[in-house]
C-alpha cells in the first residue's frame, strides 16, 4: 500500500514538471511569434538607435545644403520611419 502511495507521488510530481515544462515552451513560442523575443529585440533597438543617430547627423549637414541634397535627406526620414513600423 505504501508503496502504491509513493508511485501515484511520483507520477503527480512528473506530470506536473511535464505541464510546466509545455506552459513554459507555449509562452516562449507566442513571444516569438509576437515579435517579443528579447534575444532579437535587443540588437534591433540598437540598429534604430544608431539609424537615428545618422539621420541626425545628416538633418544638421543638410540644413544649409543644396536642394538635391536636402531631397536625400527627406529619402532617409522616410527610411527611418519605414524601419520603426516594421
Amino acid at each position: 500500500m505504501e508503496q502504491q502511495l509513493k508511485k501515484a507521488e511520483a507520477a503527480q510530481r512528473r506530470k506536473a514538471r511535464i505541464e510546466k515544462a509545455a506552459r513554459e515552451s507555449e509562452a516562449e513560442a507566442i513571444e516569438k511569434i509576437l515579435g517579443q523575443d528579447s534575444s532579437r529585440k535587443k540588437p534591433e533597438d540598437k540598429n534604430l538607435k544608431r539609424l537615428d543617430e545618422f539621420v541626425g547627423q545628416v538633418l544638421g549637414y543638410a540644413h544649409d545644403k543644396p536642394p538635391p541634397y536636402r531631397e536625400n535627406v527627406i529619402l532617409f526620414e522616410m527610411l527611418k520611419n519605414h524601419c520603426r513600423m516594421r
